[in-house]
């Protein structure tokens, strides 16, 4: 019996353990590994010479590998196929003429169907080939930039607002169904994050911070489920009590501070970008790390690269996209561009 009431009291011991282990959230130390070891180059797509960007803010791909392209300062929202061939330069006139076009972010829900959400929180769906569907209600925010989709076709963006980070989940018409706040004493609107990357794999909410190099994961009803945080080189936060909210003080010590890029759920993981502006005096070459989270093997490589475009979409398959301008080389290459091509797209696989 004593025996017995031994073997209970150790076994309870162990599950103590076993609980407090499961709520640690040490950081995963990084393998450091080169561009070359992490990325294998697949092909150039050269974007069709009537796609007139000035920058590409997030990219989207649906299942038939389409990609929507969202360029914020061109107020653009164009839709082209796998080749880089116009589809659509998508605007709301067939179902709201002569509205002043200022799309915030746009996505592909999981029947290829479009849906974008504009900077003063009105709601446009289109179909998979761009046409107007319907015009919605108000969903009252402006959306940072992202926006992403659970199994059951809510959505959820992060608002871009200055005093709190939260996340705003409605349905497909724009009805709100709830909000929830994210642990971060940071809001996005700080100067060190302009955008507000959000991911999902459809049952989750991965939601990247600006403090850490890292994310949370959300559930679809507002309870954080775990913290992975990664022990990058080179990231620096800001060294302060975060609680304080000293937003002017941040802004004017930007420079020392690691700054989130984007932020892409993959099939394997997540992959998180950060330019290390605190390099540019003296490893100017360096300035982008890129933290490549396996999520099944639980860890993480890291990347402090002189790669200038910055990976901004993927489509799933681990493969992601950087932007490029054409050289002379390139259109000449490129028989169906011409040479009024402005974009292309170099593309990657995860490997």
């Amino acid at each position: 019996m004593h025996l017995y009431k031994k073997i209970l009291n150790i076994c309870f011991i162990l599950t103590l353990l076993l609980l407090a282990s499961c709520n640690n959230e040490a950081q995963i130390p990084a393998k450091i590994v080169s561009f070359e070891e992490a990325f294998q180059f697949k092909k150039k797509i050269y974007l069709d010479e009537r796609v007139k960007l000035k920058s590409i803010q997030s990219l989207h791909a649906d299942t038939n590998g389409n990609l929507l392209l969202f360029d914020l300062f061109s107020n653009q929202v164009v839709l082209v196929d796998k080749d880089g061939r116009l589809i659509k330069n998508i605007t709301p006139e067939s179902c709201h003429p002569g509205h002043n076009w200022k799309p915030k972010a746009a996505n592909f829900n999981d029947k290829g169907q479009i849906l974008i959400i504009t900077s003063t929180g009105e709601i446009y769906w289109f179909s998979s080939l761009g046409e107007c569907i319907v015009r919605s209600a108000s969903t009252n925010n402006s959306p940072g930039g992202h926006l992403t989709f659970d199994d059951r076709g809510d959505f959820y963006f992060r608002p871009l607002i200055p005093i709190e980070t939260y996340v705003q989940r409605s349905d497909s018409l724009g009805k709100l169904r709830m909000k929830f706040k994210v642990e971060n004493s940071l809001p996005t609107y700080t100067g060190f994050a302009g955008i507000a990357p959000i991911a999902s794999d459809g049952q989750n909410i991965w939601i990247p911070l600006t403090h850490f190099d890292g994310f949370y994961v959300y559930s679809k009803e507002g309870k954080k489920l775990k913290t992975v945080k990664y022990a990058s080189p080179s990231f620096k936060s800001p060294q302060k009590d975060l609680s304080t909210r000293d937003t002017d003080k941040l802004i004017k010590n930007i420079g020392e501070i690691s700054s989130l890029v984007s932020f892409l759920k993959t099939k394997s993981g997540a992959v998180s970008i950060y330019i290390h502006r605190h390099n540019l005096l003296n490893n100017r070459d360096k300035q982008i790390g890129i933290s490549i989270f396996d999520e099944y093997q639980n860890n993480m490589r890291y990347i402090l690269t002189d790669e200038r475009g910055s990976f901004i979409g993927n489509n799933g398959n681990n493969l992601f996209y950087t932007s490029f301008i054409p050289t002379k080389v390139d259109t000449a290459q490129c028989k169906k561009c011409g040479t009024n091509t402005t974009m292309g797209l170099n593309e990657y696989q995860l490997r």
